[in-house]
């Protein structure tokens, strides 16, 4: 008599740049695929100009500030991080 075993696939756990959690679940990618393309800014296209822009309108819209530098040095955080952030340190 043979056993059957599964053998499931657990989610992968990884960082992102400020050494918090990602989770990446294998059960998104579909089991026939035979390539997946992970566009990290930098890597296919570089975004961040296009970003800080869209930030930079969004700042003067609503009346906060958010430095070019800082931009670059939080890139990673995810946007609901960013506006918590700014509000704390800009009191808005």
């Amino acid at each position: 008599m043979t056993q059957s075993t599964s053998t499931q696939q657990q989610p992968e756990n990884t960082t992102d740049s400020k050494n918090r959690p990602i989770t990446i679940d294998a059960k998104l990618i579909p089991h026939d695929a035979k390539a997946v393309v992970f566009d990290c800014d930098g890597t296919l296209v570089d975004s961040m100009p296009a970003h800080f822009i869209a930030w930079s309108h969004v700042a003067s819209r609503y009346n906060f500030s958010f430095p070019e530098d800082l931009f670059y040095e939080w890139g990673g955080i995810t946007a609901r991080q960013i506006i918590k952030d700014l509000a704390e340190k800009q009191n808005f």
